[in-house]
């Protein structure tokens, strides 16, 4: 048996790559780096939340309506002309139960001694979540106005939207919103149908459609929703010449099973399309979809997966296995020498199910500075899609 080591001092150069993790991390030595965790508010029924001061003279508070609340002139007019909180009808002013909250955080609002939140949310599961929702989205001056109080207006909204959200420097009253709210909670199943088509209408008239998921801690994240086309410069099997093509089918008739894939090492140096296969072992190995789409091209009444593969080759995409990822497949639109994939594609058969795994997903790929792509198909055969990305409203 023969074996070898490096004569004295041990080389980096020599170490396998964990070997060289572990020297590397000891010799750049120092204090581990310290994280402050970020403190959940618990939003507390008894306090509220503004640095501001009182007024000198106590506001009196609100009186039930049925389900809403009334409050005393000038501050109801001045709460809905100024922060669009609640609904002015003919000289009577009301809001609803999750206003009132606000109001008493951030406008001194008192809490009537009838108010009491536990039986409302038995009237209203759904209040605790709103509730968060608008403390969260109308952070730092911003306005948000649910669906109900918005009656006779310059505007609509799609169905399904929660309420409407106008940036801190618009006027409610005068300018279109800037976005429409949709809000879930994490553990809800997906209805990918619905929000494309959702997010769809809100793009038509002009907002950022907001999706907003709300946790079992009561933590919100948001998300907005965004087309995108996503095109490269990548050859694809119909651009090439005759002689090309010609060439191709020569060597398919050469391939060889490889595990999962093929493997081809006939005439290899001059393969015409460096964005099919991975050179390896002085050969190409090609994956199923790969071979499959060089030898068939698109067919009608294909399987959805194959036929996204082949709309994203036509666009000029070079997929590539995405398993790193977490995904079907990352998408280049140069060549891998000149910069990463700027794109995540997943598989069409299995997008994630609830929004915990779309979570997943979403965080990934942007820890990585990639874009998560949902493709869909809508009364068409023609792949369109749309993009998802963290937003926050301040």
């Amino acid at each position: 048996m023969l074996s070898h080591s490096t004569i004295g001092k041990k080389k980096l150069n020599f170490l396998r790559r964990h070997q060289k993790q572990s020297i590397c991390r000891k010799s750049m030595g120092g204090k581990k780096r310290q994280f402050t965790p970020r403190i959940r508010p618990k939003r507390s029924l008894l306090e509220n939340r503004t640095p501001n001061s009182p007024p000198q003279t106590g506001l009196n508070p609100p009186r039930q309506i049925e389900n809403r609340w009334e409050l005393d002139m000038p501050l109801a007019q001045r709460l809905f002309q100024k922060s669009g909180i609640g609904v002015l009808e003919q000289a009577k002013y009301s809001i609803n139960h999750f206003e009132l909250i606000f109001c008493f955080w951030y406008r001194h609002v008192p809490l009537p001694e009838s108010f009491d939140f536990g039986s409302l949310l038995e009237q209203n599961p759904k209040l605790g979540h709103e509730v968060v929702l608008y403390d969260v989205l109308r952070n730092g001056g911003n306005i948000l106005i649910p669906a109900s109080n918005i009656q006779k207006r310059e505007f609509e909204l799609p169905n399904g939207s929660w309420g409407a959200f106008w940036d801190r420097s618009l006027k409610w009253q005068s300018d279109k919103p800037t976005a429409c709210v949709q809000w879930v909670h994490s553990l809800d199943i997906i209805d990918w149908g619905e929000i494309v088509n959702w997010a769809k209408s809100c793009i038509a008239l002009g907002y950022d459609p907001i999706l907003v998921v709300i946790d079992g801690e009561m933590d919100v994240t948001s998300y907005i929703i965004q087309d995108i086309e996503p095109n490269g410069q990548h050859l694809s099997p119909e651009s090439l010449s005759e002689n090309e093509i010609r060439f191709i089918k020569d060597v398919l008739g050469h391939v060889i099973y490889s595990e999962q894939g093929w493997y081809i090492s006939k005439d290899i140096d001059a393969w015409p399309l460096p964005s099919f296969g991975v050179e390896h072992l002085s050969g190409r190995f090609f994956t199923d979809e790969e071979i499959d789409f060089l030898r068939y091209g698109e067919r009608p009444s294909q399987p959805k997966k194959q036929s996204l593969y082949a709309d994203l080759i036509h666009r000029g995409i070079m997929l590539r296995p995405g398993f790193k990822f977490g995904c079907c497949w990352r998408g280049y639109s140069m060549p891998m020498e000149d910069e990463h994939a700027p794109y995540l594609i997943p598989d069409i058969d299995f997008l994630p199910s609830n929004f915990e795994a779309l979570c997943l997903s979403l965080r990934l790929s942007e820890g990585v500075n990639k874009s998560w792509i949902l493709p869909y198909q809508i009364e068409s055969e023609s792949w369109n899609y749309m993009t998802l990305s963290r937003w926050n409203s301040s």
